[in-house]
């Protein structure tokens, strides 16, 4: 059987170092301030804001909720 695989790759939570712009909503990131790094393969790295980043995962969890009770309906999902 085949292992299965991460939907997100690599992520990790930092401490600003110096000033970073969110990707979303292109506000600044202060140093010292908490965010979150997204990785889609090794050279593209997104970094999204603490609150940004906390939205973004309220909406993965509510959607990863919808696919589990698909799966275990056998039913589809758009």
């Amino acid at each position: 059987m085949p292992r299965p695989k991460l939907m997100i790759k690599r992520t990790s939570v930092e401490i600003a170092k110096g000033t970073r712009t969110c990707a979303f909503s292109r506000e600044k990131i202060k140093k010292g301030e908490v965010c979150i790094v997204l990785y889609e393969d090794s050279r593209d790295r997104y970094v999204y804001s603490g609150a940004v980043a906390l939205k973004m995962i309220t909406m993965a969890r509510d959607r990863l909720s919808e696919i589990e009770a698909a799966l275990k309906g056998g039913t589809a999902l758009d």
